[in-house]
């Protein structure tokens, strides 16, 4: 009969990702990578600021994101995004030769990038990716 079926049997074998441990180094990495002439996000942090501090700010950083993450809440001005239009090729008087690009907080890219790595890590240690 079909409500003896176990309609998830996999369900308790598949691996869980509970929780995300920022380590410092990963900060350091991530900011790293930043361009030193990206324009600043809407918190005003310039990337070159964060270049040069990096060993310095990677601690603090790694501190309040573990607090958002405990929290389950993200600042707003770390959500927020100005949007800006780049001259893409043609009249400029028109409209849709233009693109919009998103100035985000680079404090917030560095932890996106965190988070991406440890998922896919997750996804791919575990065999989790659908074929």
């Amino acid at each position: 009969p079909l409500q003896n079926y176990d309609l998830h049997p996999l369900e308790s074998q598949i691996p869980t990702l509970e929780d995300i441990n920022l380590t410092i180094e990963e900060f350091v990495k991530e900011i790293g990578t930043l361009s030193p002439t990206s324009a600043p996000g809407p918190d005003g942090f310039p990337a070159i600021l964060l270049l040069k501090t990096k060993d310095n700010i990677a601690l603090p950083l790694s501190i309040i994101w573990r607090n958002i993450l405990n929290k389950g809440i993200t600042p707003k001005l770390l959500k927020t995004g100005h949007i800006s239009p780049v001259y893409k090729k043609g009249n400029q008087g028109l409209a849709e030769n233009y693109r919009p690009v998103a100035l985000t907080s680079h404090v917030s890219k560095v932890f996106e990038k965190i988070v991406r790595a440890k998922i896919q890590n997750h996804l791919e240690e575990n065999n989790l990716y659908n074929n």
